[in-house]
């Protein structure tokens, strides 16, 4: 039994040593060696050696400036690590350690980030105990690559979203709380929204939302008096009959509101011209035409007006 203990702290000595070595590619090998190892013998290995694999992956090896691949090669190896639930303990007190690896200047490292944050929507861990939702709205706003704003968009759609379990005006709420969070990021997360989500609950979301920033607008321009007469009182509340009151006052606010409608629209377009999608372009039309009636109805009143 002595000489199996020796054997094996030789073995975790060894790969100590080469999670340090001095060549990059060699400690790529040394990071992905320790994933296996906890992944696949975590509780064949001693608490105290897990913990320090562990701690040196996450606290040393992930700050590795010299190396992308590296810090690359210790993101894929927790997440090997964490298909053993055995490890998850430990990792739930150590992975909030790792979220400078989602602003990391390497690309790749942010995807890979991202991509295990996703991965843990089917543990115990989860993902808003280890990055908070300031850090993942400051990063989708200021990644100009594709795959880490749609990685996030995947990752948050389940809670701003949740289509299948929350009401329309739930999904309008939500839409409103991320906007007056991060106005920039909450523009770019709708507009990954439709790649991820069936086009029937866009529909009915920029349908709503649409009407409710109409009548939030007109109650706002009647209060300033800034309307004529035929914008009156009856209008707008027959307007709210079909929406709500935005429990919004800045321009910015409202202005995002509107421009995640036209993003909206801009993902479903192609999926509206597929035949199964029929009954859904019909209702957009309909809204179209009623849009266009009401806005001749106003031109005919106001030349009324002038005369």
């Amino acid at each position: 039994a002595n000489r199996i203990e020796e054997a094996l702290q030789r073995q975790f000595e060894l790969v100590q040593q080469l999670q340090t070595d001095p060549v990059p590619s060699v400690r790529v090998q040394a990071v992905r060696m320790t994933g296996h190892i906890l992944s696949t013998f975590y509780d064949f290995v001693p608490s105290r050696v897990s913990q320090i694999f562990l701690s040196t992956l996450i606290h040393t090896l992930s700050k590795d400036q010299s190396s992308a691949d590296v810090r690359s090669a210790v993101i894929l190896a927790i997440v090997d690590i964490l298909k053993n639930p055995l490890t998850h303990p430990l990792a739930k007190e150590l992975l909030p350690d790792l979220v400078h690896c989602l602003h990391d200047n390497s690309e790749r490292v942010r995807v890979h980030y991202v991509q295990l944050l996703i991965s843990l929507q089917t543990s115990a861990i989860k993902f808003y105990e280890v990055v908070d939702l300031d850090n993942l709205l400051s990063r989708l706003e200021a990644d100009k690559g594709t795959k880490v704003q749609k990685y996030i968009t995947e990752l948050l759609v389940n809670s701003y979203f949740p289509y299948a379990k929350k009401t329309t005006k739930h999904l309008i709420q939500r839409a409103i709380k991320m906007v007056k969070t991060n106005p920039v990021a909450a523009k770019k997360f709708y507009s990954f929204v439709p790649s991820l989500v069936p086009p029937g609950p866009i529909v009915k979301f920029m349908t709503k939302l649409w009407t409710s920033c109409l009548s939030h607008w007109i109650l706002e321009r009647k209060a300033a008096k800034e309307l004529g007469d035929e914008y009156s009182e009856e209008v707008a509340t027959k307007k709210q009959r079909t929406s709500f009151r935005l429990p919004v006052k800045d321009i910015t606010s409202v202005s995002a509101l509107f421009t995640i409608i036209a993003l909206c629209w801009n993902g479903i377009m192609d999926d509206l011209e597929d035949p199964e999608n029929e009954p859904l372009k019909t209702v957009t039309r309909k809204k179209e035409k009623r849009k266009e009636k009401k806005g001749k109805e106003r031109n005919e009143k106001r030349k009324e007006m002038q005369k």
